[in-house]
């Protein structure tokens, strides 16, 4: 029986840390980019943050890591891109109602290519994270510390399979003034992955435990 209760135990662990796709929207070269990078002030460069509304399931998630996309244009983002600011907020309202904050975080970055738009792209990852969301409608997105320019930034890439309310940006150098608006249809593109339900699976694990238990 001790036997069975170590098998009940690692089984349960290993559901526990395996990280799977929680939410999925892949990037489409079809549908219109957005502005999403730290890159310095205009003329000369763009300081925006994108985020997407996302629906975390029932029993929440635990978050290990954020992908986000950008289209290849010049830059040598593997080298040049390191860091990006991070955003997790509870979808309260139309729109975010805080601007990103806090320190900059390691990202790493991996250049893909689009087999069928024949066009390379970014893909940037910020994993690691470890962030605990209870079930609910959140707004989600990295924005990357990136290399900037005369125009600008590559753009985020949005999605063939939006969802819910399209992704919010905040432009820095907005005019009149700073502030959130959105693509009128674009969602960006958005990749997280983790655990789901980490309660849930916890109190099956101690459930399989107590019925081996009571068998012995």
């Amino acid at each position: 029986m001790k036997k069975v209760l170590a098998l009940v135990a690692l089984a349960g662990c290993a559901s526990l840390a395996s990280a799977d796709t929680l939410w999925d929207q892949q990037p489409s070269f079809n549908v219109n980019g957005v502005v999403n990078a730290i890159a310095g002030n205009p003329p000369f460069g763009v300081t925006a943050y994108t985020v997407g509304d996302v629906q975390v399931g029932a029993g929440g998630w635990t978050i290990d890591s954020i992908t986000m996309y950008w289209s290849r244009i010049t830059s040598n983002w593997e080298n040049d891109v390191t860091q990006a600011r991070l955003y997790v907020q509870p979808k309260t309202g139309a729109v975010p109602t805080v601007l990103p904050g806090g320190a900059l975080m390691p990202v790493s970055v991996v250049s893909l290519f689009d087999d069928v738009a024949q066009q390379s792209y970014y893909a940037v990852t910020m994993s690691g994270l470890n962030i605990n969301l209870n079930a609910g409608d959140y707004w989600i997105g990295i924005t990357p510390a990136a290399p900037g320019g005369p125009f600008g930034p590559e753009l985020g890439m949005g999605t063939a399979s939006p969802f819910g309310v399209v992704s919010q940006t905040y432009d820095a150098g907005g005019f009149p003034a700073p502030g959130w608006f959105n693509y009128s249809d674009v969602d960006a593109a958005l990749t997280v992955t983790g655990i789901p339900a980490p309660a849930t699976g916890a109190l099956l694990l101690a459930g399989l435990a107590g019925m081996a238990r009571r068998r012995r």
